[in-house]
């Protein structure tokens, strides 16, 4: 759990999260409150519906107002695909999905690491997924258990993902 603490620090830093610009793409200004939220994270996996369109990558929320996702790939062939949130990934859940970020996911990605504002009316801790759905046809592309990842932290297991190497290079804003 410190390192991806750790990270998550590093990241910020790394991209002055705090009202400045990472490679040229403007960083929204985030507030840093404390949440138990922040560190959470987990690989992006729809393991139920595996598909050549499937999105891959490791999510961790960093702030109270963002979170990343490294080393993300996706085609961006789908229509209308967003970050949502819902009470989970189910089929009948995300029907009353909640949008993360209005902005959609509209190009190709190739191991490329995002910064993802979230807009001002989501709470983490009314969050229990991170997922990338297409709300015009109701696929998922993957997402990300945060109520099990809560769990995994307090029982002080580390989140199961990857961050490899944090730099500036080759982040995208969304």
């Amino acid at each position: 759990m410190a390192s991806a603490m750790i990270q998550a620090c590093l990241v910020l830093a790394l991209c002055g999260a705090l009202a400045s610009t990472c490679q040229g793409a403007m960083v929204y200004g985030s507030t840093l409150r404390e949440s138990p939220s922040i560190g959470l994270g987990g690989n992006l996996s729809d393991v139920a519906r595996l598909q050549k369109d499937q999105a891959v990558g490791d999510v961790l929320i960093v702030s109270s107002d963002t979170f990343i996702v490294t080393n993300f790939s996706y085609t961006g062939m789908a229509p209308s695909v967003h970050w949502v949130t819902a009470n989970s990934a189910s089929k009948a859940d995300l029907e009353n999905y909640m949008l993360l970020n209005p902005d959609r996911m509209t190009m190709n990605y190739t191991m490329t690491d995002l910064i993802v504002p979230v807009s001002s009316n989501v709470s983490w801790a009314s969050t229990n997924i991170i997922a990338l759905y297409c709300t015009q046809y109701k696929a998922l592309f993957g997402s990300v258990d945060l109520k099990m990842a809560m769990a995994n932290k307090g029982m002080g297991m580390a989140p199961s993902m990857s961050m490899g190497s944090v730099s500036t290079g080759g982040r995208k804003m969304l």
